[in-house]
C-alpha cells in the first residue's frame, strides 16, 4: 500500500503545485502518518454515527468538507478562490485514483487469493 499512498500524495500535491514549487523527498509523509490521518477522519465519522447521525449525511458532509479543502489546496492555500473547470477535473481525477486505490486494497483484504484488478 506504500506505493499507492506515495502516488496519491504526489497526485494531491500536484493539484496545488505552483510553477516554482518543488516536491522534496524529505517532505514526503510515511504510510503510517497517512494512515493515522485517515483513521482520525474515520474515527470522527464513526463518532458522528454513534451520536445518531445518518451515515449517508456523514458521508456527504465528509465529501463536501474534502472538496472545500481540496479547493483550498488546489488554489495554492488561498481561501478566497475557486477552481476553473480544468482545476475541478484535476481534483476529480485525484479523487478517482484514490477511490480506485482504496477499492483495490479492500478487494485484496477480502480476497487475498485474487491479485488482479
Amino acid at each position: 500500500m506504500q506505493k499507492n499512498i506515495s502516488c496519491l500524495y504526489y497526485a494531491i500535491r500536484m493539484i496545488g503545485k505552483t510553477h516554482n514549487e518543488d516536491i522534496m523527498a524529505e517532505n514526503r509523509p510515511t504510510a503510517q502518518e497517512y494512515n493515522e490521518l485517515s483513521a482520525r477522519f474515520v474515527e470522527l465519522a464513526n463518532k458522528m454515527k454513534d451520536d445518531g447521525k445518518d451515515i449517508n449525511m456523514i458521508s456527504a458532509a465528509l465529501m463536501s468538507a474534502s472538496g472545500i479543502y481540496a479547493t483550498f489546496v488546489a488554489a495554492g492555500g488561498v481561501n478566497e478562490s475557486y477552481l476553473k473547470p480544468e482545476g475541478v477535473d484535476r481534483v476529480v481525477l485525484t479523487y478517482r485514483a484514490n477511490l480506485e486505490s482504496i477499492q483495490r486494497f479492500k478487494k485484496q483484504q477480502l480476497n487475498p487469493e485474487v491479485t488482479s484488478s
